[in-house]
């Protein structure tokens, strides 16, 4: 019984924590240089059209399309806060 208990808030929390949605909006790159370390990183986001929210993604995880800053995208996504973890579909809309 203590088991079943364990597991269903298990569940429970794990769902709360990743959320599965289609986040439509644009591309945005931010360029970060370090100077005294002479490397420079690519950050990229996708700003939510609806709610206004920036959902941060790596580029290596976008397979089969092109995208660039300024961009319109429709992403099929799962995040965590503001970061998405997987996505599962990218289109250019």
């Amino acid at each position: 019984m203590l088991r079943a208990l364990l597991l269903s808030i298990l569940f429970v929390v794990s769902a709360a924590v990743a959320a599965e949605s289609v986040i439509v909006g644009t591309v945005e790159e931010i360029v970060v240089e370090d100077e005294n370390f002479n490397q420079v990183q690519h950050l990229f986001s996708v700003k939510d059209e609806i709610s206004g929210n920036y959902f941060f993604f790596n580029k290596k995880e976008v397979k089969g399309v092109d995208i660039k800053h300024g961009d319109r995208v429709s992403v099929n996504a799962e995040y965590k806060g503001s970061q998405i973890v997987e996505i599962r579909d990218i289109d250019l809309i």
